[in-house]
């Protein structure tokens, strides 16, 4: 199970739809962070991770006549595993902790010589920059800002394409937060998954495609990450 879970640490602000339950004092817990779609919004809801796997909650999520959510929605979410001895195959029950929306999105392809139509504000910071699936998921925290642009975007710079001896593409990525500026005393956690599964359509008979992803943060300055995506 471990090659589908991932944990991290971090203090964040949810945002969107929300809810989070208290772990019991003294409970020896271990905790996981994934980024999911709702397959069966049920209360007891069932999720699938990016490799295929299904998550069943053993507490209920939500009560009333309405979900907060739908089947096909991807969250972000906080969990336990629970005991898995009559667990079928790929089939896992957890309970879960903590659950908030994430937004989707695909990346903009900047071509050679023309000019980003997004502004770069630093980030404040970055708790989770990680490939699953087809996805690259961020949380990002961001600061305040002042104007009317507020987004967060991947910038694919296509002037930077290279090829290795096995016809397998480098890439250049690039996380802005896209604000004209910020007021640096507050700041908010955001949620993305990026759609990777275009770069299929440029690179068709890749079996790997790497990219070096790029962002800035107030207090690091410029950062670099490598990923492999497996198309």
């Amino acid at each position: 199970m471990k090659h589908v879970l991932y944990a991290i640490v971090a203090v964040i602000l949810l945002v969107g739809f929300q809810a989070c339950w208290d772990v019991d004092e003294g409970e020896n817990v271990v905790l996981y962070d994934a980024m999911v779609f709702v397959k069966d919004n049920q209360p007891n809801t069932v999720f699938e991770t990016d490799l295929g796997d299904s998550l069943r909650s053993n507490n209920a999520l939500w009560t009333g006549a309405t979900a907060p959510y739908k089947a096909g929605d991807r969250i972000f979410i906080r969990f336990s595993i629970d005991d898995t001895t009559q667990s079928r195959s790929n089939f896992y029950p957890v309970t879960v902790y903590s659950y908030t929306e994430v937004d989707m999105e695909s990346y903009f392809t900047l071509w050679p010589d023309s000019a980003s139509p997004f502004e770069s504000s630093p980030f404040y910071s970055t708790s989770i920059v990680h490939v699953t699936g087809d996805f690259l998921n961020v949380i990002a925290q961001t600061y305040q800002v002042y104007g009317d642009s507020n987004s967060v975007n991947l910038i694919y710079h296509k002037a930077f394409d290279s090829m290795d001896a096995n016809g397998n593409p480098s890439l250049s990525l690039e996380l802005v937060h896209n604000a004209a500026g910020v007021y640096t005393g507050y700041y908010f956690s955001r949620f993305y998954s990026y759609d990777l599964s275009n770069l299929r359509l440029d690179f068709p008979e890749a079996d790997t495609i790497k990219f070096e992803l790029k962002w800035i943060e107030s207090a690091t300055g410029n950062n670099r990450a490598n990923f492999v995506y497996v198309p």
